[in-house]
């Protein structure tokens, strides 16, 4: 789902949070030419899984798609994941994430994660996805001068 921040019958946040009451899996990709940080907090807070600044590149925005959908469609999620974890999500490597994130005194990229674990960047990044689709974490997203912004995650 493309949700962009201003639109004409209801703001974008809006708009995410009552995706999310609908549908807890879909993916949603933020589009907006507003960079203030507080925005995006208040975007992935509502349940918003990306964030891009405008004017973005139709292969950027299409590749961006392409990836959530991958990521959703791979994981169809239990309601808790502590009851029952999906193919290709190992408990012992969930316990290595969680604690890593326990431990850590603020909020951690995935890079840091996986130098600190071990763990290859593409499998943090898998267990990541799947602690955000179950809202077991929190994500807080900084933008530098150029190129993406850094995403840094703490458990809830």
């Amino acid at each position: 789902m493309l949700v962009d921040f201003h639109m004409p019958r209801v703001d974008g946040i809006k708009a995410v949070q009552k995706l999310r009451e609908i549908d807890n899996f879909v993916p949603i990709v933020v589009l907006t030419v507003d960079e203030r940080q507080e925005i995006v907090d208040r975007f992935i807070k509502a349940g918003a899984d990306d964030f891009a600044l405008k004017p973005i590149r139709a292969p950027d925005l299409i590749s961006r798609i392409k990836v959530h959908l991958k990521q959703k469609q791979r994981m169809h999620l239990t309601a808790d994941p502590q009851d029952e974890y999906v193919k290709g999500i190992s408990k012992e490597t969930m316990d290595i994430i969680v604690k890593f994130l326990r431990e850590a005194r603020d909020f951690v990229t995935m890079s840091q994660i996986s130098r600190e674990t071990g763990l290859a960047y593409q499998t943090v990044h898998r267990y990541l996805q799947y602690l955000m689709d179950a809202k077991r974490i929190e994500i807080r997203q900084e933008y530098g001068k150029q190129g993406r912004p850094t995403q840094r995650y703490r458990l809830l």
